[in-house]
């Protein structure tokens, strides 16, 4: 048995707040990893994180990166 994550696409009729996409991305991990993704991507790819206007999104992607590497030996 797979459990698959499905994610379907509707067209929003009127504007929403940024908290409204993040408690969307949130509900599925499928769109978090997405996320993810596209974010080291754009930072690393682009050559962002060496950009200073960037440098808070990096230091907090980084940050976010040891936590969760930490959390994993601390859990389970």
């Amino acid at each position: 048995m797979h459990v698959v994550d499905r994610v379907t696409t509707k067209t929003v009729e009127k504007e929403h707040g940024i908290e409204d996409c993040v408690g969307r991305v949130l509900a599925s991990p499928v769109a978090c990893t997405v996320l993810l993704e596209a974010l080291v991507e754009h930072l690393v790819d682009k050559q962002k994180m060496w950009d200073p206007k960037w440098a808070r999104t990096v230091g907090v992607a980084v940050r976010v990166g040891g936590t969760l590497a930490f959390a994993r030996t601390r859990t389970r």
